[in-house]
């Protein structure tokens, strides 16, 4: 068969969006003609092989990489529930996936799971940063709506949380700072990359909560 006359894999065929004019599989997102499918599929191929090469290799950090993006917490949740990936194996893919993943739903079940293990989400210049904590923080927060206040993600610089507030903010959005506070006890980890001094937290252990409105720079 010619790669102009190529049907789209079958497995792929489910994906494609009302619109008729993309895909969303969890492996392949991508715009749907009909002359690229031998390539499309090709791509879809060459992950389901790499995916069954990390199951064998227990490369677990790569076989949620081989997702799409907004896939890749269900992959992780699918590596919990199916493989049974826990523990010492576990964490460190959580900690990668947290920095790359925003915004998406599923991560009180992650961040629920075997506590026992969960410090080696962070590196070892994180967990000994986290243990010169003290036993309470002031933690701070930038949003653009109310109800976005209530999150696991926090900072514990107040400017960083500034610049969380204007960062995406529209013209008529309101640039909201939430200032709140946690016992360390209740901290499931800290995160020092990008320079954003994250405190992770289930919102319902942040308490003695204040917003105030920003002024426009």
């Amino acid at each position: 068969m010619s790669a102009k006359k190529a049907q789209l894999h079958p497995d792929l065929q489910g994906y494609v969006e009302p619109d008729g004019y993309t895909i969303n599989h969890p492996l392949v997102r991508a715009i749907l003609l009909p002359e690229w499918n031998h390539i499309t599929n090709r791509v879809y191929l060459g992950k389901r092989r790499q995916i069954d090469q990390a199951v064998k290799q227990q490369a677990w950090t790569t076989y949620v990489a081989l997702h799409e993006r907004p896939y890749r917490v269900e992959a992780l949740l699918e590596l919990m529930n199916e493989f049974g990936v826990a523990g010492e194996h576990l964490w460190p893919v959580v900690g990668w996936l947290w920095s790359d993943t925003e915004g998406v739903t599923g991560w009180r079940a992650i961040w629920s799971e075997d506590p026992e293990y969960r410090h080696l989400v962070m590196d070892e210049k994180e967990r000994q940063a986290f243990d010169q904590l003290p036993p309470e923080l002031t933690i701070w927060r930038g949003v653009n709506r109310q109800n976005a206040v209530l999150s696991f993600s926090w900072t514990l610089d107040r400017e960083k949380a500034v610049w969380f507030a204007h960062r995406f903010a529209d013209d008529n959005d309101p640039l909201l700072l939430a200032e709140g506070r946690v016992s360390k006890a209740h901290v499931l980890a800290y995160f020092a990359g990008r320079k954003e001094a994250e405190i992770v937290v289930f919102p319902e252990d942040v308490r003695d909560i204040t917003v105030i409105k920003l002024a426009r720079r």
